[in-house]
């Protein structure tokens, strides 16, 4: 899942790694140590809301945070800062590339390309500048990030706080940003209006003292407080949340309910530019610089070689036709079980790191319709050994699908996240990201769990996953088809009945799926999109190093690098190939 924060922090090509000319290295530049050092400070701002999912001791940093709340920027803020993003890479630019060190060098293109990437999505400002969503908005996902908002000091309690008496002014923000959009020609349709507003109805009647219950248990274990002041505080925390952070929700849905779209339905291929858009944001979100055309040609190129495989493998053995359906990874009675057995097999194919804490918390039930199957909260950079990791499962504790867990656990977004932050590497880098790679990841890792099969039955699951990755691939198509080309509702189900068969998907059903896809563009692609590119990548390795490829050392390359875009990750596989051949 994408990473809760970076919903709510606004931060803000191929490039060559060029070596020195001689074989000594270059002086460091000092000038370049102090402009990256300076880098987390300009990133993260001061927000000591955004802040709290970042670190634990900002000014540790060079932070110094401040009373934060929810983000809300007008256009003027979104506008500036692209601008902002513009002049850090002036700054970037004016340092000669040529007198930095190899681990400078490195850390100039992964700020050069992350900045690149920013700013195309320069000129959709009006499309880019939302926050709404009935899975991904905001104000869908605010509760899990108050649910992990942590107290260090009193500034934490007085942020958490006033997070919740703003809620209501923050909400009527959204509103009225969507209002703008509208007047822009590029505001939800009703259809999608609807859901947002079935969400903050759901949300607002329903119970919310998991919420007061989580926080005043960390009121209680807050040794900066007095028995007087934790009572206070926890009156406080149980009036807000009742009354105004409750009637935040309240006040959005009266304020949609006023707005009129101009479409019924419908997303961003029926608005003007809005093609453009959804080519710039999947260059954004995927980190790679196709154009739709050449995606579609390898979505193309994709779905035909899985079916082949899975075509070949079942005349071979036509017993696969209905084995692959009734495949087991193992019994698993818990999450937990699921988790501590894949953190004690997964070295065999990838680095091993640390021994994480974590838990695993269910999804609250006023949230469970508008959630995902699960979730990896983003872990904060200075995490201490001891804090837990956390993992949320939604439909019930007793949940265990096997590739989902591997997907948030070990070896994936768990996993890739904590190995990251691990290394030693400029702290900037920590609070860069790109959707693609950490979803891609995750999406390859899925691929792969037959390696890590309890039962003898891994090329059975071979072929399962590799049928899996025909519906991937299928599924990336809908959301071109939808969100670029434009096919209505009725076309969607028609295709869903000649790809699936008919009444296989109740109207319902494929409703429900539509809305996902037009409400989120580009969402599938990041994932099943790069999950077929890291794919690819270990598999041109493979074949090009031969015998002695060594899955552990090229996973590795993937993973020191962090997120990065597909060129540039490219370019050090490339290089790792080059070494071992």
């Amino acid at each position: 899942m994408k990473r809760m924060f970076k919903i709510i922090v606004v931060v803000f090509i191929s490039l060559t790694l060029f070596g020195c000319s001689n074989s000594i290295e270059p002086i460091k530049s000092a000038e370049f140590s102090e402009f990256v050092e300076g880098l987390p400070a300009r990133l993260a701002g001061t927000n000591g809301f955004n802040l709290n999912y970042i670190f634990n001791n900002p000014s540790a940093f060079g932070i110094e945070k401040e009373i934060g709340s929810i983000a809300s920027p007008t256009m003027e803020e979104y506008v500036q800062s692209i601008v902002e993003t513009k002049e850090l890479l002036v700054e970037l630019e004016a340092f000669d590339y040529h007198t930095l060190t190899v681990d400078q060098q490195l850390d100039y293109d992964i700020l050069s390309e992350y900045l690149e990437r920013q700013l195309l999505l320069e000129g959709y400002e009006n499309f880019n500048n939302h926050y709404l969503g009935s899975f991904l908005g905001i104000q869908a996902q605010l509760p899990v990030l108050l649910l992990e908002f942590q107290l260090h000091d009193r500034q934490d309690l007085e942020t958490y706080l006033h997070v919740l008496q703003t809620a209501p002014e923050v909400f009527r923000g959204y509103a009225d940003n969507e209002r703008v959009r509208q007047e822009n020609g590029v505001g939800m349709s009703q259809v999608l209006l609807d859901n947002v507003i079935q969400q903050c109805d759901t949300f607002a009647s329903g119970e919310v003292t998991f919420l007061i219950d989580a926080m005043n248990q960390k009121i209680d274990n807050a040794d900066f407080l007095s028995a007087e002041e934790k009572l206070q505080a926890k009156s406080n925390n149980e009036l807000f949340t009742n009354m105004q952070f409750r009637q935040a929700y309240v006040n959005l849905k009266e304020e949609l309910e006023t707005i009129v779209p101009d479409m019924e339905d419908g997303g961003i291929a029926q608005q003007q530019n809005g093609k453009a858009y959804y080519e710039a944001l999947f260059q954004f979100h995927c980190g790679l610089d196709w154009t739709i055309e050449q995606l579609e040609t390898y979505l193309d190129a994709k779905e035909e070689e899985y079916f082949n495989l899975v075509l070949q493998k079942v005349m071979v053995d036509p017993s696969l036709q209905t084995a692959m359906f009734e495949q087991s990874y193992g019994d698993f009675t818990s999450v937990e079980e699921t988790i501590d057995y894949l953190a004690q097999v997964y070295t065999e194919y990838f680095p091993e790191i640390e021994n994480t804490q974590y838990r695993v918390v269910d999804v609250p039930k006023t949230m469970e319709d508008n959630f995902s199957p699960a979730a990896y909260l983003t872990s904060r950079i200075d995490r201490k050994a001891e804090e837990p990791l956390l993992i949320l499962i939604n439909g019930g504790h007793e949940n265990t699908d096997f590739t989902t867990i591997a997907h948030e656990g070990y070896p994936g977004h768990m996993y890739q996240n904590n190995y990251f932050q691990q290394l030693d590497v400029s702290t900037f880098r920590y609070l860069l990201d790109c959707n693609g790679y950490t979803e891609g990841w995750a999406t390859y890792i899925e691929g792969k769990v037959h390696w890590f099969t309890k039962e003898d039955n891994a090329e059975i699951l071979e072929v399962f996953q590799a049928y899996q990755k025909i519906s991937h691939a299928i599924m990336a198509k809908w959301d071109i088809q939808i969100n670029y080309h434009g096919i209505s509702r009725d076309e969607f189900k028609r295709n869903l009945e000649e790809t699936y068969g008919e009444g296989v998907f109740s109207d319902k059903d494929a409703d429900a799926q539509y809305n996902i896809i037009l409400e989120n563009p580009t969402n599938y692609l990041m994932y099943f999109v790069n999950g077929f590119y890291f794919t690819d990548l270990y598999d041109g390795a493979k074949d090009a190093i031969g015998e002695d490829f060594d899955p552990i050392s090229f996973h590795q390359v993937l993973l020191d690098i962090g997120p990065v875009g597909m060129p540039l990750l490219t370019k050090q596989v490339e290089a790792y190939i080059k070494d071992n051949s």
